[in-house]
C-alpha cells in the first residue's frame, strides 16, 4: 500500500466515521485527541501517512547521519559548526571529518551496529563530530550528563550498558570508572587526528536503530535511559525546521548543555538537518552568549528560562541585538514579565514557548506564533506535525473542555522506551503518559502542573528519592522529604524539609555543606527546614505540597523577622 498524505481523500474516507464520533463527543463536552496534523495548515502539507500508520515529513531522510550526507551534498562550502574559539567547519570539511572518525572508531576500537557509544565531553566540534560517526555505524550515541557527579554519571553508564566512550580533557581522571575497556576509550583530542580512512562499507543503521540514549527520569524519580530511534530524532529536528522556517541562513547558538535534548535535537540535529549553521559555548555563560550572539549575527536562541533569565540581566551591554529573529524558551510556559522583557529587548524576534521531554525528542507542543502577542500568552502550544495529544483522568479516559487530567502523547518522535524497560514508555496504542497536569482551552493546551516527584532547575534534573537518600545519610538527620519550590531564576529549586535524630543540633547549614562535597551543586537544597515529623497524606504517603508549603511559611516568616 503506498503512502498517503493526511488530507488525501483515502485519509478523509478514513475518517469520517470518527469525525462523526467526535461531534457526539464534542456535544457531551468532550474534546478527545488533538492531532497536530491538522493544527499547522500548510506547514504540515509535505506530511505523508506511511504503510505502518505513522506520520512522516516527505523524503525526509532516514538517519542522523544520512541529513548531515543531504546537507553537505547541498551546501558543501556553507558553515555547518562555529566552535567557541572561533574555529568554522564546512559542511564539506565536517562530512569528512565524520567519516574518518567513524574508519577509526570501527577500526580501533571496534563500535558496531548496536553498540553504546558514551560522549563524555564539553559542547565543541569533537562532541558533533563524534555524534554523526557514532550514527554512521549504526551505533547509539549515550549523552553523558557531565554536571552530574563522577559516581552519579558512572551509574548512569553503568545502566546503560556503554561499550565505549569519547572522552574529553576535562573527564580524562574519570576514566578508569568507565565501564569500558581502556582499549574502548577515545580522546577527543584524537578525533581530528590519524589517516584512518572511512569505512569500506556503507552506512549502517535504520530508521528504527536508536540513535541517541539519553538520560531522564521519566514520569517516576528514577533515572531512565530514554532510546531515541533515528525516526525520532530526524522527525523532530524536520519539524523545528518547518514549523520554525529555519533556512540556510539560520545561526542558532548552543548556549546550555550539550547533552540536553534541546541542544542536541533542538539545535544540533535540527540545524545540521536544514543545512544551517550551529555555534557552540563549552559551558553557559549570559555575557559570553550574548558577545557570541552579536559578533556571528545569531538568529536563533532556543534556551530555558533559566539561562534567558541570566540574559536579561546582561542585556545592558547589549541593547541591541538586530540578527535575532526567533527565541524559544523549552518550557511550560513562560512568566509574562520575561516574554514582555525579550519583546522590548528584541522587538523584531519572534518568542514561541515549545513543550517537550527527553522522550518525545524535544517537541511535543509548540505555541503557533508570537506567544507574548497572543490573546493567551500562558497557553503552552498545539500538538506539533506527527503529534497526537489527548488529556484524561485516573482511569485514562478523556476529560471536558477545559477540565484538568494528564497530559498524554503519541506520535512520530515518541520514543520506543527506555533501555532494558521497555514496558515503562507506554500505556497501550502508543500512548505516552507525562505526568504533566494540562487542560484544552481555547483550542490550545495548557500544561498547568506537574505529577512526577521531579524538579526541574533550570533544566537541571533532581530526582527527589535520590536526594532524600543522601539527605538521609547527614550525620543527625533521621528523615527528609524533598519538594520543589518556584523560582523566578531557574522556575523552581529543591528544597527540603528533615528530621533531626534525637539530640541532634545539626543546622541548615551543615547539611547544605555536607551535601555539597557528594551531589551536584543543582541538587543542593536552598533552603532546609526542620520538623519533628515528616508531613503526610491521609494515605501515609509523603505530601510533598505539604512540605513545600512549610519550607515558603518558613521563609516569610523569616522575611518578617528581618523587615519587621
Amino acid at each position: 500500500m503506498a503512502p498517503r498524505r493526511p488530507g488525501s481523500s483515502r485519509g478523509r474516507a478514513a475518517g469520517r466515521r470518527p469525525r462523526r464520533r467526535r461531534r457526539r463527543r464534542e456535544e457531551r463536552g468532550v474534546v478527545g485527541m488533538i492531532s497536530g496534523d491538522l493544527c499547522w495548515g500548510s506547514l504540515a502539507d509535505d506530511l505523508i501517512i506511511g504503510c505502518d500508520g505513522k506520520r512522516r515529513w516527505a523524503g525526509a531522510p532516514r538517519t542522523l547521519y544520512a541529513t548531515l550526507e543531504q546537507s553537505a551534498r547541498r551546501y558543501p562550502h556553507h558553515d555547518a559548526v562555529v566552535d567557541d574559539d572561533g574555529t568554522r567547519t564546512t559542511y564539506a570539511a565536517l562530512l569528512d571529518l565524520v567519516d574518518r572518525l567513524a574508519g577509526r572508531l570501527e577500526r580501533r576500537l571496534s563500535v558496531r551496529p548496536g553498540d553504546r557509544v558514551a560522549l563524555l565531553m564539553e559542547a565543541g566540534l569533537p562532541y558533533v563530530a563524534s555524534l554523526y560517526a557514532v550514527n554512521r555505524l549504526g551505533a547509539a550515541a549515550v549523552a553523558v550528563p557531565t554536571k552530574c557527579r563522577r559516581d552519579e554519571a558512572v551509574t548512569l553508564l553503568y545502566a546503560a550498558d556503554v561499550t565505549h566512550a569519547v572522552v574529553g580533557p576535562e573527564y580524562e581522571a574519570w576514566a578508569p570508572s568507565l565501564p569500558v575497556e581502556p582499549d574502548r576509550v577515545l580522546w577527543a583530542s584524537q578525533v581530528a587526528g590519524g589517516d584512518v580512512p572511512a569505512p569500506a562499507s556503507a552506512p549502517h543503521g535504520d530508521a528504527a536503530s536508536c540513535a541517541l540514549m539519553m538520560f531522564t527520569s521519566g514520569t517516576t524519580s528514577r533515572a531512565k535511559a530514554v532510546m531515541l530511534s533515528n525516526e525520532n530524532v530526524v522527525h523532530a529536528a524536520l519539524t523545528y525546521g518547518r514549523l520554525c522556517g529555519t533556512t540556510i541562513e539560520d545561526r542558532c547558538l548552543v548556549c546550555l548543555p550539550i547533552y540536553y535534548v534541546t541542544g542536541l535535537v533542538g539545535l544540533v540535529a535540527h540545524f545540521v538537518a536544514v543545512g544551517a549553521t550551529v555555534c557552540l559555548q563549552r559551558r553557559f555563560d549570559a555575557q559570553r552568549a550574548l558577545g557570541r550572539v552579536a559578533a556571528e549575527g545569531v538568529t536563533y536562541l532556543h534556551a530555558a528560562p533559566a539561562a534567558f533569565s541570566r540574559m536579561l540581566d546582561e542585556r545592558g551591554a547589549f541593547p541591541e541585538l538586530p540578527s535575532v529573529r526567533m527565541v524559544l524558551s523549552g518550557s511550560a510556559r513562560e512568566t509574562a514579565a520575561t516574554m514582555d522583557a525579550f519583546r522590548r529587548w528584541m522587538p523584531q524576534a519572534q518568542f514561541r514557548v515549545v513543550y517537550g521531554l527527553t522522550e518525545t525528542a524535544s517537541p511535543a507542543l509548540l505555541f503557533p506564533g508570537d506567544t507574548p502577542s497572543s490573546p493567551c500568552p500562558m497557553a503552552t502550544g498545539l500538538p506539533v506535525p506527527g503529534m497526537d495529544a489527548k488529556i484524561v483522568d485516573g482511569a485514562g479516559n478523556e476529560v471536558a473542555d477545559g477540565a484538568a487530567g494528564e497530559l498524554w502523547l503519541r506520535g512520530t518522535n515518541v520514543c520506543e522506551g527506555y533501555w532494558r524497560r521497555q514496558s515503562d514508555a507506554h500505556k497501550g496504542d502508543g500512548w505516552f503518559a507525562t505526568g504533566d497536569v494540562a487542560r484544552l482551552d481555547h483550542g490550545l493546551v495548557w500544561v498547568v502542573d506537574r505529577i512526577k516527584d521531579m524538579i526541574n532547575r533550570g533544566g537541571e534534573k533532581v530526582w527527589c528519592s535520590s536526594l532524600e537518600e543522601h539527605l538521609a545519610a547527614v550525620p543527625g538527620v533521621a528523615a527528609a522529604l524533598v519538594a520543589g519550590i518556584p523560582s523566578a531564576a531557574y522556575g523552581e529549586v529543591p528544597v527540603a524539609v528533615c528530621v533531626r535524630e534525637a539530640g541532634s543540633r545539626v543546622s541548615e547549614q551543615e547539611v547544605r555543606s555536607w551535601l555539597s562535597g557528594r551531589v551536584a551543586r543543582f541538587e543542593v537544597p536552598e533552603h532546609v527546614v526542620f520538623a519533628d515529623e515528616l508531613p503526610l497524606t491521609p494515605a501515609s504517603k509523603p505530601d510533598r505540597a505539604r512540605a513545600a508549603s512549610i519550607v515558603l511559611d518558613h521563609i516569610a516568616q523569616e522575611r518578617t523577622a528581618v523587615h519587621g
